[in-house]
This record gives C-alpha cells, sequence and structure tokens, in this order.
C-alpha cells in the first residue's frame, strides 16, 4: 500500500491518525524511542558510519523498520539536510534565493 502523504489527506484523515498515535503513546504501545537509540549506538560503536562521514538516524531507524515495523508520515515536498557544513550552507544559500 503507498502511504499517503499530508496532501492527499483529509482533515479528518489526519486528526484521526494524530489520535491513533496519542493513544499509543499514552498507552505505551507505540514503538519504543529506546530500539532507535540502541541500533544508533551499535553503528556507532562499530565505528562506521551507514551514511557516508555521517552516523545515520534515518539508517536506524529503518533498521528497526525492517526488524519491527514502524508508523510514520512521509510529507510531501522538498527536504533539506542541514547535517554537514556543506549540506548546511547549501541549504542556507537556496533559502536566501526564495
Amino acid at each position: 500500500m503507498e502511504p499517503k502523504t499530508l496532501d492527499t489527506m483529509t482533515a479528518a484523515e489526519l486528526d484521526a491518525k494524530l489520535q491513533h498515535s496519542y493513544e499509543q503513546s499514552i498507552a505505551g504501545a507505540g514503538r519504543p524511542f529506546d530500539q532507535v537509540f540502541d541500533e544508533l549506538e551499535r553503528e556507532i560503536s562499530s565505528g562506521t558510519p551507514s551514511e557516508g562521514q555521517e552516523y545515520g538516524l534515518t539508517a536506524a531507524l529503518d533498521r528497526v523498520r525492517e526488524r519491527d515495523g514502524l508508523y510514520g508520515f512521509v510529507p510531501s515536498g522538498r527536504s533539506f539536510d542541514i547535517g554537514l557544513p556543506e549540506t548546511y550552507r547549501q541549504t542556507m544559500w537556496e533559502f536566501s534565493q526564495k
């Protein structure tokens, strides 16, 4: 099933998803965040970054998703990387052009 993006959801669908996520969190039924940080710690301990020069939160999330599944939100539109000085500088330049 193709994930829905915010621009394809109705307000009622978004509200229902947010309410469901909130109820899961309150009940302790959501995916524990410590699993993601355990994955990130394993990567850092290995000394081998998963994303070029960076230890990647995205890669850690992917490993948890592959193993246990995750419920996520896929935003529409463009994203900007500010994780390294070069990409931060490029992002700032692009925003200055608007």
